[in-house]
């Protein structure tokens, strides 16, 4: 039975949506720092975690030490079948439930080699836009806005389809729970 919340984050857009989940769930919410302290190897988890180039931070640490029962990915990306498919393929999650989340962009908050990845990417963005079309589409711009100033997609709304799930797992819990009782 799902126990805790643990998340890993480096600019707070995982956290937002795992307390959002926490208050939904009546789970204690973790980061991960703090579950590695306050949790016992084997416990079962939902395991949220920021995502660099298709990579969940700290996945397979996570994987070594809790039974994690789901898995939330949130990056700043729209949603898109094949990117999910791609970080569930590089993180190796096979047939564990996986779910997207788009988070943000906060700039300010990053360090060292994720800050300089992120202005990389930023720059490289910008200049092709700017390259590509004289005149930059608002979407485009709102793209490169997101890079320089930031923006935060968190929203209680995008929580549904996990939402559903949890209370799938929850009635399945149950009968496994009743068919072992008896």
């Amino acid at each position: 039975m799902l126990k805790y919340i643990v998340y890993r984050t480096k600019t707070e857009f995982t956290k937002k949506y795992a307390e959002l989940l926490a208050a939904k769930f009546r789970l204690p919410c973790l980061s991960y720092e703090e579950a590695t302290e306050k949790i016992s190897h084997g416990e079962s988890i939902l395991y949220m975690a920021g995502i660099r180039a298709s990579k969940l931070y700290d996945i397979k640490k996570a994987m070594r030490r809790y039974n994690i029962e789901a898995v939330i990915g949130v990056g700043m990306s729209a949603s898109s079948e094949q990117y999910k498919k791609e970080i569930i393929e590089s993180n190796l999650l096979n047939q564990m439930p996986f779910f997207y989340l788009r988070g943000g962009t906060a700039p300010e908050k990053l360090k060292g080699f994720d800050k300089l990845l992120f202005s990389t990417i930023a720059n490289m963005t910008k200049k092709s836009k700017q390259k590509d079309n004289k005149k930059i589409s608002d979407e485009d711009k709102k793209l490169v806005d997101a890079f320089f100033t930031g923006v935060d997609y968190v929203d209680a709304d995008n929580l549904k389809p996990i939402i559903d799930w949890y209370s799938s797992y929850l009635i399945i819990q149950d009968m496994i729970g009743k068919k072992y009782k008896k």
